[in-house]
C-alpha cells in the first residue's frame, strides 16, 4: 500500500560487511534519481536530506522528506540498503551520490559544504518502522549509518459528490448553458471563481442521497466511510457505511419539510472520514475533507420548463424561504420586484442589474427586443413581456396559478398607449390634435396643442423608460393584477388603466399638426377619464 513516509529516526555509526557497490562505467559512483540537498561542515559532521517518494519518483503528501545528522569519520558514500518489515516491499535505486568533487581523498572526509542527497523509493504498511542503512567505504572498510522510517498513510480526499432524489432538477447558468458534471467537485471553478457545487433544485419533503468518490486511497481501501451532515435548522448527524457499499450513497431524511421553500447557499455541509482496518481497534478515523452543497427547494414540482439559476434564486431565496401558502409566497416573490410603491430594481443572482427597456431591449448595442424570460435573464434587459413572464415563471415554480396577458387600446388598429407621465398643453381642437413630440419652438410659443413627455414612472433599473407602446404585459394572480415592469400592483385592469395610461397616440401622421419645413408627426389625445378604452388579449 502506498504511503507518505515521515521520520522517527536515530543515527548510528557501525561496521557492516558485504556491501554491494554500484559504479558507473567511469568507475565513479552513480545516483539514478533526482536529488535534494544536504551539507557537511569541515569536520564531516553534517545533514543529509532524503525525500521518500512513490514509484513515479514524485513526492507525496506532507512529511515527504527528513533531515538528520551523522558523523562521517572517513570513507566514501557508496550505497543505500533498505530493509522492510514483514509484508512491506522495498524498491532500492542504485545509490552513489558522492563523486570526486565532494570527497577529499587526502583528508579522507567529505569536502566541507558539499552535498550528499537523494531519493529512496519505498512501499510499506501503515505503522511500519522501516530500518534504512546508508553505507560508505574507504580502504579501511565500509561504514554505515542506520536510521528508521515510520510509515504513515496518504490521507484520502473527497473528490466528487452527486446527489440523487426523484425530484432533482439540473439547473442552467443564466446564459442557458447547463451546469454539467458532478454536483460537487473539489476545487472546481467557473468564470475564474471557485464554485465547487453545481446548484440543483429539489422538491421539499424529499430525502436526499449523497454518493461520494475519493482520491488518495491506499491500494487497500478503508473498511468504513463516515458522513457527518450539518443541515441548516437541524441537528448534526452521522451515518457510517462499509466502503464496499458507498456506491449506494448516504441517505438523509428530507432536509426541508414538505410544502416549504428554502435555499441552501452552500450551507448544507458534509464532513467525510474514513477508517482503515488496522485502525479499527483504536477507532482512528482519518479526515477526508468536506463538501458543501447549493440546493433550491421548491414547494412542489415546478410547472415551468425553465431552468436558469436566477429564476430559482428569485423564487426560492430571501423573503420567500419558509413560506407555504399561495398568498405568502406570492407576496414574498413580489417583494423581489416591488418596494410597494415602485420597482425594487431586481438583479440576477450574480448581482447584475436587470433593466426594463434598457439599451439592448431598445435595439441598441447589438441588442434586440428581448421578449422572453430566458432572454431577460441572459442579457439582463427586456421589454414588458419578458418581465411579466419572469414573475409568472417564478410563481409557477411553486405551482401558484397565474396568467400573463396583454392589454392594448380598444382601437389598437389606430392607436398606441401612452404611459404616464405626460402634460397636455393647450386646447384639443379635434381627435389627435396634440403634437406628441413638439419642437422647442412649438413648446415655447404654444403654436399648437402639445403633449410633453415628463419624467415618467420608473421601471426596473430605469428611471425614465420608453412610454409609448402598442400594448403592455401584466400578470394576474390571486385576484390581483401585477405590473412587474414598474413594480406596481392593481386590483384589476380598470384600476391599472386609471393609474397608468395618460393618453393614446395615433398610428397615422397628421398634416394638421405639422409646421413648415418639418415632416408631419403623429398626433395624440387625452384618455377618457371614465376609462373603458383598454382591452385584454392573450
Amino acid at each position: 500500500m502506498k504511503k507518505v513516509l515521515s521520520f522517527t529516526f536515530f543515527s548510528l555509526v557501525c561496521f557492516v560487511s558485504g556491501v554491494l557497490y554500484a559504479d558507473n562505467a567511469s568507475g565513479m559512483p552513480d545516483w539514478s534519481v533526482p536529488v535534494q540537498t544536504g551539507s557537511f561542515d569541515e569536520n564531516g559532521i553534517g545533514k543529509i536530506s532524503f525525500a521518500f517518494s512513490d514509484s513515479g519518483g514524485t513526492k507525496t503528501g506532507p512529511g515527504g522528506s527528513a533531515t538528520y545528522s551523522f558523523n562521517i569519520p572517513k570513507g566514501n558514500f557508496v550505497s543505500i540498503d533498505v530493509e522492510a518489515d514483514d509484508s512491506a516491499t522495498v524498491s532500492v535505486p542504485a545509490a552513489n551520490v558522492c563523486v570526486s568533487s565532494c570527497w577529499d581523498a587526502s583528508q579522507k572526509k567529505i569536502v566541507p559544504g558539499q552535498e550528499i542527497s537523494g531519493f529512496v523509493d519505498m512501499d510499506g504498511i501503515s505503522g511500519d518502522t522501516i530500518p534504512v542503512t546508508i553505507t560508505y567505504s574507504n580502504a579501511g572498510g565500509p561504514y554505515s549509518l542506520s536510521f528508521t522510517v515510520s510509515v504513515e498513510r496518504i490521507n484520502p480526499n473527497i473528490s466528487t459528490v452527486n446527489i440523487s432524489t426523484p425530484s432533482k432538477l439540473i439547473l442552467s447558468q443564466d446564459d442557458g448553458t447547463p451546469f454539467d458534471g458532478n454536483d460537487w467537485v473539489k476545487n472546481r471553478s467557473r468564470d475564474g471563481k471557485l464554485r465547487e457545487a453545481n446548484p440543483i433544485s429539489v422538491t421539499s419533503g424529499n430525502a436526499l442521497t449523497f454518493v461520494p468518490t475519493f482520491v488518495g486511497f491506499e491500494e487497500t481501501a478503508p473498511v468504513k466511510v463516515k458522513a457527518t451532515f450539518s443541515v441548516p435548522g437541524k441537528t448534526v448527524f452521522e451515518q457510517v457505511k462499509n466502503y464496499s457499499t458507498i456506491a449506494s450513497g448516504f441517505q438523509i431524511s428530507a432536509p426541508v419539510d414538505a410544502g416549504n421553500i428554502d435555499y441552501f447557499d452552500n450551507s448544507l455541509t458534509v464532513v467525510w472520514s474514513v477508517l482503515y482496518e488496522d485502525d479499527e481497534e483504536s477507532n482512528k478515523w482519518i479526515s477526508a475533507g468536506a463538501s458543501s452543497h447549493e440546493i433550491y427547494f421548491t414547494r412542489a414540482a415546478p410547472q415551468t420548463a425553465l431552468r436558469q439559476e436566477t429564476l430559482f434564486w428569485i423564487a426560492c431565496s430571501g423573503a420567500v424561504c419558509g413560506k407555504t401558502t399561495d398568498e405568502a409566497i406570492t407576496d414574498a416573490v413580489w417583494s423581489k420586484f416591488s418596494t410597494g410603491t415602485g420597482p425594487a430594481n431586481l438583479t440576477r443572482k450574480d448581482g447584475t442589474p436587470m433593466t426594463y427597456w434598457g439599451v439592448l431591449a431598445s435595439g441598441g448595442a447589438g441588442g434586440r427586443g428581448y421578449f422572453t424570460c430566458e432572454e431577460l435573464i441572459a442579457f439582463s434587459d427586456g421589454r414588458c413581456g419578458a418581465w411579466a413572464r419572469l414573475f409568472s415563471n417564478a410563481l409557477s415554480l411553486h405551482c401558484i396559478e397565474n396568467n400573463d396577458f396583454g392589454v392594448r387600446s380598444v382601437n389598437h388598429e389606430d392607436e398606441e398607449i401612452m404611459i404616464v407621465n405626460y402634460t397636455f398643453e393647450g386646447q384639443e381642437t379635434e381627435r389627435y390634435s396634440y403634437a406628441l413630440y413638439p419642437s422647442e419652438e412649438e413648446y415655447l410659443n404654444m403654436a399648437i396643442p402639445s403633449a410633453v413627455d415628463e419624467i415618467g414612472i420608473p421601471g426596473q433599473n430605469n428611471l425614465n423608460p420608453k412610454s409609448v407602446f402598442s400594448d403592455h404585459a401584466l400578470v394576474s394572480a390571486l385576484g390581483r393584477v401585477f405590473d412587474p415592469s414598474y413594480g406596481l400592483v392593481w386590483s384589476n385592469v380598470s384600476q391599472w388603466e386609471a393609474g397608468s395610461v395618460a393618453g393614446f397616440v395615433s398610428l397615422y401622421y397628421s398634416d394638421e399638426i405639422s409646421i413648415p419645413d418639418e415632416d408631419p408627426r403623429p398626433g395624440c389625445r387625452l384618455k377618457n377619464p371614465n376609462g373603458g378604452e383598454i382591452q385584454i388579449f392573450d
